[in-house]
């Protein structure tokens, strides 16, 4: 093709890829100054997602990407700032080219983990199991370790690349799959990456979004709402691995020469492209608390002490949330507490009453106390363990 079209296609490249990474750049910002305490730990998956959708889109503008197909050799050819900083770079970079797939075949898999973690919380009944701090870093632990065996295959294709006979004496790389009509181990584990990953989670998506969905309705008003937001938002990036679907079949309709288009192997990154360009915007759009406009700063307000609750004030807190409790204690401490003719730790109740355990965090905006909806109720013979930094409130309450 003519240097004109060459530079045509790094500019579709560029642009595409340049809003993604300031649409990633802007939501990670997002991520650090307005995530709610509700949603920490979910955060970390947000912040995986755009952290890999952000390197993703600076390798796409740094390569200027082209794939190609000839005689089952795959060419990546390059047309980006590499080629002008050092051709060894450019030569080198399969193995970058090939964590540029992987990256988005890892977007797919952190969408994914993204569904099981909501349905996951929603299954918690309280906090016995660990707490935001323990919680927050197991999702660091999975989502960083997912990337592995992708790293694995990575390598294993870079030991395997060769950097000659460039079909347009371009700078590129060049990964041998088979010849027309072989299907050799290599081609049929790069198709079964490819597609299968795609396939697979998909399923799974379908799957555990119906899971989800369920467990959502179950839940009292206030509490539904916030889980819908969530919900929306992710099922709205379940349409995102279609971008990566027509990418890896735009590259095998020109590998078997069913189809073979100039523009059709240039196509491929740009389609591939998309799921890391739509995935900020979605989350921006559907996750209320980081499309608020920012408001003039105001100096902080200081809560007042947390005391104990008169009775009425607790009844009024509960039904502001949709509860149905008459409360008839309450308290902010740690110790033994007492509710009714029996004596109980903070984590302790008995048959005929309720001991409720709501975190609370000071809202320096109207220095008011804000009570998480995800309160915790304590019946029959459970314990659970009072985790984390934040004061806790503590109610003895009837079921009315």
């Amino acid at each position: 093709m003519s240097p004109s079209e060459d530079a045509v296609h790094f500019g579709l490249v560029t642009a595409v890829s340049g809003f993604s990474a300031a649409a990633n750049a802007l939501l990670i910002v997002a991520l650090i100054l307005r995530t709610p305490r509700v949603m920490n730990s979910y955060s970390v998956l947000l912040m995986n997602t755009a952290g890999v959708d952000f390197c993703a889109a600076l390798l796409s503008i740094t390569l200027g990407l082209r794939i190609q197909s000839i005689d089952g050799m795959v060419y990546f050819e390059y047309y980006g700032p590499c080629t002008g900083w050092n051709s060894q770079f450019c030569h080198r970079a399969l193995s970058v080219s090939a964590l540029y797939a992987v990256l988005f075949v890892h977007s797919n898999v952190l969408l994914l983990f993204s569904y099981i973690y909501r349905w996951w919380m929603l299954g918690r009944s309280s906090l016995t199991s660990a707490g935001p701090p323990q919680i927050r870093g197991r999702v660091w632990i999975i989502t960083l370790s997912s990337i592995v065996p992708s790293l694995v295959t990575m390598a294993v294709s870079h030991s395997e690349a060769v950097f000659t006979g460039c079909p347009h004496a371009s700078v590129c790389s060049a990964y041998p799959l088979a010849p027309h009509g072989v299907m050799s181990e290599a081609t049929s584990v790069t198709l079964i990456l490819l597609f299968g990953t795609y396939a697979i989670t998909a399923v799974c998506f379908l799957l555990v979004r119906r899971l989800l969905i369920r467990r959502i309705q179950a839940l009292h008003t206030p509490e539904r709402l916030r889980h819908q937001m969530i919900c929306n938002s992710l099922t709205a990036q379940a349409f995102l691995p279609l971008s990566g679907v027509a990418a890896a079949a735009s590259w095998a309709l020109d590998f078997f020469a069913i189809v073979q288009s100039p523009w059709l192997q240039r196509s491929i990154v740009l389609m591939s492209s998309a799921f890391a360009l739509f995935s900020p915007l979605i989350i921006l759009y559907f996750l209320r608390p980081y499309r608020r406009r920012p408001s003039r700063p105001v100096a902080p307000k200081k809560c007042p002490a947390l005391g104990a609750w008169a009775p009425e004030d607790c009844k009024a807190e509960f039904a502001s949330n949709g509860k149905t409790y008459d409360c008839m204690a309450a308290t902010t401490t740690t110790t033994k507490f007492t509710c009714a003719d029996n004596t109980y730790s903070p984590v302790v109740y008995g048959d005929t009453t309720y001991l409720i355990l709501n975190s609370v965090t000071c809202d320096s905006a109207t220095g008011k106390w804000n009570y998480d909806s995800d309160d915790d109720v304590f019946t029959d013979d459970t314990l659970g363990t009072v985790v984390g930094s934040a004061p806790y409130v503590l109610a003895c309450a009837k079921s009315m």
